[in-house]
């Protein structure tokens, strides 16, 4: 990296994922702590997702596995094996799969998460918000007002005071937001405390 550049770096809000886990309710075989997959796309942006996630400590939440899909059959085909392998899928991007192997035609996001919707006998969590308002059940993402706060803060020590911006420290988000979709939740039996329902209702993230 360039030694005048500074920013804020979006990091998936894991913390609040595996709270947001717990707050379910969802158990694993014999009633233990659940088992998670993440899943995702193949893009680069995943990737560095997928690296940053499958270091994080999820104890006692078992992390099973991280697959990634190329194609819209090849993430079907992941969605289905998941049954049996995890009790909650993770899902961080879905927007860069192709129609086919070979194709260069992406699959709508909504045609998608519709689909998944409709077949995953496992419940998903999105780690951007776009899941949701693309149809998913529920979404815990990182917040754009904090990444704008931070980056603005930064501009204005550059310019109002001269600062360099090699001597501002890279920052990475540490806020999120909640995304909930009801008639999912319920169709997973899924009850969440009030405070979920709250929070997404006073950003406007309650879809119903």
């Amino acid at each position: 990296m360039a030694l005048n550049v500074t920013g804020v770096l979006e990091r998936k809000q894991v913390v609040a994922v595996r709270q947001a886990i717990f707050d379910t309710g969802i158990k694993g075989p014999g009633g233990g702590p659940p088992r998670i997959l993440l899943i995702g796309d193949s893009s680069e942006s995943v990737k560095s997702d997928m690296e940053h996630m499958s270091h994080f400590d999820w104890k006692p939440i078992e992390l099973v596995g991280v697959k990634l899909a190329a194609t819209y059959d090849g993430w079907q085909r992941l969605i289905r094996e998941a049954d049996g392998q995890a009790d909650v899928i993770i899902t961080t991007n879905y927007r860069k799969l192709t129609r086919s192997k070979g194709s260069r035609e992406l699959v709508p996001a909504a045609e998608i998460v519709s689909w998944t919707e409709a077949n995953s006998k496992i419940p998903l969590i999105g780690t951007n918000g776009f899941f949701v308002e693309d149809g998913g059940m529920m979404a815990i993402g990182t917040s754009g007002y904090e990444q704008g706060e931070v980056a603005a803060k930064m501009a204005v020590q550059i310019v109002d005071s001269g600062v360099s911006p090699k001597s501002i420290p890279i920052a990475s988000t540490t806020q999120f937001v909640v995304y909930l979709r009801p008639p999912l939740l319920k169709q997973h039996d899924i009850k969440l405390p009030p405070l979920y329902e709250s929070f997404a209702r006073a950003t406007d993230n309650y879809l119903e």
